[in-house]
């Protein structure tokens, strides 16, 4: 995760800071990591950048930190993230923002730009360090993917059944352009966010005809969320649906077994074993369920992250 990034003068003075989680660094260590990243050998290669260098930070409270420091026209840019942040990820973030600043600001120093003109900074940063998670709900028709989907994505229930004819996603992009001024997503109270990682939520029609949308959506997931009714019936037309798409899905899968308020619901423990998949049980139906989606989906965005690292330790 990307814990915050920052613009310095030589000094280490800060003059852009963009939290994205509350723990981040104060003025003083940004100074020191700052110094210390001086002293060490570059590893820029390909001169976007005059130096690069990645310094390791234990805080207080024994989490590490990586720091990528880039410099570049004399301005200084550091991003600091947990140990479930990729090295090359986070060294790729300070190149693009330190080689990309100057055309941003247009040459002008820090200290001299308008209030506009440093939230044209903010956003440029937010581009580079937002990273997106894409979630693709599928499944047969009337499992209540669309009741899941309105219940994560607007905390609201759906009054009837009315099936749904095309793929939609969540949050809608004017959410997005308006995240991309802000300098302290940490604040923000946002289901989709998990410090820089943005959750999108796409809902597809499951419908037979529809299924041919299926292929291109699920390549391109990041998360493959199946769900199911909680019924043998509704395991068996689960298991069609995997049997069909094996080779297309992404390679991390859940299931979410809904109706599990149904008098023969099959306990997702049972489910979990006979498809092989994580399996959350949910009632879809039920308004007091939206934290519950939310946080399953947060959950499992977070083992995607520790899945491709390598190691390490998560400040969330």
């Amino acid at each position: 995760m990307i814990v915050e990034t920052q613009i310095l003068s030589p000094r280490g003075t800060v003059r852009v800071r963009v939290r994205y989680y509350p723990q981040g660094l104060d003025s003083q260590l940004s100074k020191v990591i700052l110094k210390r990243a001086r002293e060490m050998p570059s590893l820029a290669v390909d001169g976007r950048v005059s130096h690069l260098a990645l310094v390791e930070w234990v805080l207080p409270n024994g989490v590490r930190l990586k720091c990528a420091v880039a410099r570049s026209s004399g301005v200084y840019t550091l991003v600091a993230a947990d140990e479930l942040e990729r090295d090359d990820s986070v060294l790729e973030k300070a190149v693009n923002i330190a080689a990309g600043l100057r055309s941003v600001t247009n040459g002008k120093p820090l200290t001299r730009l308008s209030r506009h003109e440093k939230r044209n900074v903010v956003v440029f940063v937010n581009e580079q360090c937002l990273d997106y998670v894409r979630f693709v709900l599928f499944g047969v028709e009337r499992t209540g993917k669309s009741s899941i989907f309105s219940l994560a994505s607007r905390g609201m229930l759906r009054p009837e059944y009315i099936p749904t004819r095309r793929p939609v996603v969540a949050p809608h992009f004017a959410r997005f352009s308006d995240l991309l001024e802000i300098d302290d997503l940490s604040s923000t109270d946002q289901w989709f966010l998990v410090a820089n990682r943005v959750l999108t939520l796409y809902d597809l029609p499951g419908s037979r005809e529809y299924w041919r949308l299926w292929s291109s959506y699920l390549k391109r997931a990041d998360v493959g969320v199946l769900v199911l009714r909680s019924t043998r019936r509704g395991i068996a037309r689960a298991q069609v649906v995997l049997k069909r798409f094996r080779g297309q899905l992404p390679s991390l899968l859940v299931a979410i077994a809904n109706y599990q308020d149904a008098a023969d619901a099959v306990p997702p423990m049972v489910i979990e074993r006979i498809l092989g998949l994580r399996t959350y049980g949910m009632v879809a139906t039920d308004f007091d369920r939206v934290d519950q989606i939310r946080d399953m989906l947060k959950t499992v965005a977070i083992t995607m992250f520790q899945s491709n690292s390598v190691g390490g330790t998560s400040l969330i």
